[in-house]
């Protein structure tokens, strides 16, 4: 026997065998107990390790229900859960890119268009910004007819609409502001004016603004356009009129404001208005033009016009002179006279010369000019028509502005006297032809200021 051990014998047989030292005393049977234990609880581990990787095969050997085992949603989140939450997150995505997938790529000229409303409008934009919360703006915006009758250009187009809005909540009114705009309207042969289909998509009602706006008005038949007008600065809005068809109002507004006058009035602008500017040359001065409240039709309606347009023009000074070829048939006509008739013309300073624009062609009346170097007293007054084919129709008379203190029958009487000195101009601007009236033809009464 070994050294610090014992053993006992019964029957012949050893029973139990005991270990004494370090103070631990384990039997036999203790001993093969621990030995199954330490077994036993290793296999579990393993076991366990089994069923969290398969619990199905597991399954079949232990007799458990599906029920008493742990689920995989107890320990992982579902496949459907994560194709919801990434559903979600790429809508989310997709809402905060879709301003700036608009703005920021061809789309913004889709929007534009559809903002704009007119099937008859080629629409382009260089470049926009704005959001679901932020009005939209566009910039670089071009606007051309089908037809080649309208070109329009804006430096910046600011809306007081949001994406959020147009997309799914479109008002009935709308506010548009432009800058650094440039119109240019091409009128037909038979002096009609572009028109516009719209295609309902359009808001019903807008205010809008242009600034530093340039206005450029052609006709087929002559190389010069018939007006220029620049820095114009104009207020207006889109509605309906009582029989509901969409229509452009124009503010009243100045056109011209103390513009300081050249040559080129005598083949644009003012000259539609004082056609006796066509035939003078070293024009100086200033003038304003204004125009009354105007409305024009956008639905494309025959029987309505744009006309008649109304306005004034003042002359705050006004020198010129005369051509040869005017200034000789002015002589030879009122030669009975005995004076000489010199070739510079002026106005009378604050003179105003109301006009009227028709389909029949610019309606001026009692444009007043004298000659210097006479008494300004001796006045000749020009109204008329000139027509969109450039042909006039005019009625020139000597007026003395000491008429008015005469008292009837002596201002009768000089009336009669100055009707000999009446004259027509009729033919085109360019070649005016001169010739005696017989009789002062009815129209507006005589204002002898």
């Amino acid at each position: 026997m070994p050294s610090g051990s014992s053993a006992v014998y019964r029957a012949g047989h050893p029973v139990a065998i005991t270990f004494r030292g370090a103070g631990l005393t384990v039997g036999l049977q203790g001993r093969v107990l621990w030995i199954f234990w330490v077994s036993a609880g290793s296999r579990l581990l393993a076991s366990n390790d089994a069923v969290s990787k398969n619990p199905c095969r597991f399954r079949k050997y232990t007799g458990m229900s599906s029920s008493s085992l742990p689920k995989p949603a107890d320990i992982l989140p579902p496949r459907r859960g994560r194709r919801v939450a990434w559903l979600l997150g790429t809508l989310l995505l997709l809402i905060l890119l879709t301003p700036r997938l608009i703005t920021q790529t061809p789309l913004r000229t889709v929007l534009l268009s559809a903002l704009v409303g007119k099937r008859d409008l080629l629409v382009q934009t260089g470049g926009a910004s704005g959001g679901w919360l932020e009005p939209l703006s566009f910039t670089q915006v071009s606007l051309q007819h089908r037809r080649g009758s309208l070109d329009c250009t804006m430096g910046r187009l600011q809306t007081n609409l949001s994406l959020l809005q147009y997309l799914f909540s479109p008002p009935s009114s709308a506010a548009i502001s432009a800058t650094d705009v440039s119109l240019t309207v091409h009128i037909d042969e038979q002096g009609r004016w572009p028109t516009l289909d719209s295609d309902g998509a359009s808001v019903e009602r807008a205010r809008w603004a242009v600034s530093r706006g340039t206005l450029v008005l052609t006709v087929p038949w002559r190389p010069q356009p018939l007006i220029r007008l620049q820095d114009l600065n104009v207020n207006g809005r889109i509605e309906p009129d009582q029989h509901g068809h969409r229509c452009l109002e124009i503010d009243a507004c100045r056109l011209l404001d103390r513009t300081p006058l050249d040559d080129s009035h005598s083949v644009q602008n003012l000259a539609l208005v004082a056609p006796v500017l066509s035939q003078t040359t070293s024009i100086g001065g200033s003038a304003s033009l204004t125009l009354e409240a105007l409305r024009i039709p956008l639905d494309g309606v025959e029987e309505f016009s744009p006309f008649p347009l109304r306005g004034t023009v003042i002359l705050h000074e006004l020198t010129a002179r005369l051509t040869p070829q005017i200034l000789q048939q002015v002589t030879a006509a009122v030669g009975r006279l005995p004076i000489t008739l010199p070739a510079q013309i002026t106005a009378p300073r604050n003179s105003r010369v109301p006009f009227e624009i028709t389909e029949a062609g610019i309606q001026h009346t009692e444009m007043a000019f004298s000659f210097r170097g006479l008494s300004p007293a001796l006045q000749i007054v020009t109204s008329g028509v000139l027509r969109l084919d450039e042909t006039i129709r005019l009625q020139l008379q000597l007026r003395f502005g000491w008429l008015r203190l005469l008292k009837s029958p002596w201002d009768l009487l000089v009336r009669w006297v100055l009707q000999r000195f009446t004259l027509q101009a009729v033919g085109t601007v360019n070649s005016p032809e001169l010739k005696p009236a017989n009789a002062i033809s009815a129209g507006r009464p005589e204002n002898d200021n």
